[in-house]
């Protein structure tokens, strides 16, 4: 088992992969807002294990800390994997699972925050908090809609 597999954060975006109801309306937050899907997930897991909401100076430098290995790596591996002949489909897929595993890490180091006990209702709160504040600063403009469904996934992830 590899460093990746055995952190927190990794094993938090498994458990939220595991979840079928999680998961759709998860890519449709995806779709619809077309932000990096493990900026999200720090958003939620961050909360979850006792972080207070992040700042904007916390989600720049979370941003920062991933945007070239995201665009450069991750998502050009899952480029690749939508052309590829089917037959290497399952060694590309592989390698985006590692790909997101270390992007998983890099943001889990980014940011290294007190950690306090929280309620359900305030990491709620926290989660939600921190999507829109990521939306804010990547200059994603969401709606009524958008948010409906951050709500939707955050009740998932914590039930109040």
């Amino acid at each position: 088992m590899s460093a990746t597999d055995e952190h927190d954060f990794c094993k938090f975006s498994e458990q939220l992969q595991a979840n079928a109801e999680i998961m759709s309306i998860f890519t449709n937050i995806q779709k619809r807002l077309q932000l990096n899907p493990n900026l999200i997930v720090f958003c939620i897991w961050s909360v979850a294990i006792g972080h207070k909401r992040l700042t904007k100076h916390d989600m720049k430098n979370l941003i920062g800390a991933v945007l070239n290995w995201h665009e450069k790596i991750t998502e050009a591996l899952e480029n690749l994997l939508q052309k590829a002949p089917e037959k290497i489909q399952a060694n590309i897929a592989k390698t985006i699972k590692t790909a997101n595993q270390q992007e998983q890490l890099m943001l889990a180091q980014a940011i290294t925050k007190e950690c306090f006990s929280r309620t359900s209702q305030q990491k709620f709160a926290d989660a939600y908090k921190n999507i829109e504040t990521c939306c804010l600063v990547m200059g994603v403009i969401t709606n009524k809609k958008d948010m409906e469904l951050v709500t939707d996934l955050l009740a998932h992830v914590f039930p109040v």
